[in-house]
């Protein structure tokens, strides 16, 4: 190895490093949370609560059409930080794309890079990651696409959870 490799190696910190605890056991210990990576599932559950805190208040019979466009904004909001992400990544990959021959063995722990951990190393981001968040994403616009037609061609008026549930049920595969 040449000393390019030794220098870049040592400052490449630990990542499976365990936090140090505190020397007071008696002292509370908040754990690092990266919420720019939680954004995507924050935006789709607090777009479920609005349609539910909205299906709460306002007493109109139908009104499907507020609540598709609720719900197909959400889903709009939430794949915004995603395209960011993705970018990130893409970057990332590229930079270890360019490397040498020797430091190109040791992959992307080299090249510093956006972050891919969110609630202390318990919820992983990756690129597999962002697309399934993105796929589930897509699915749900269109649950919500043919929910909405079929609640008007039903006149159904009673379909006020229906947005609710196509929010929180990718929300939950999200994470």
């Amino acid at each position: 190895m040449n000393r390019e490799v030794l220098h870049l190696l040592a400052q490449v910190t630990n990542p499976c490093q365990l936090p140090q605890q505190p020397a007071d056991p008696t002292a509370f210990h908040l754990p690092h949370v990266e919420y720019s990576l939680l954004l995507p599932e924050l935006i789709v559950i607090g777009g479920a609560l609005l349609l539910l805190v909205l299906s709460a208040v306002v007493v109109r019979r139908r009104n499907t059409t507020l609540n598709t466009t609720i719900t197909l904004l959400t889903l709009a909001a939430a794949a915004a930080p995603l395209g960011y992400r993705w970018h990130e990544y893409s970057k990332h990959a590229r930079a270890v794309a360019k490397l040498s021959s020797d430091l190109n063995q040791f992959g992307s722990s080299v090249v510093a890079g956006p972050p891919t951990r969110a609630v202390v190393g318990a919820i992983a981001n990756d690129g597999f990651g962002i697309y399934l968040v993105g796929l589930l994403l897509a699915v749900a616009a269109l649950g919500t696409f043919i929910g909405d037609g079929w609640l008007r061609r039903e006149k159904e008026g009673r379909g006020r959870a229906f947005p609710v549930l196509v929010l929180l049920a990718p929300s939950g595969a999200m994470f």
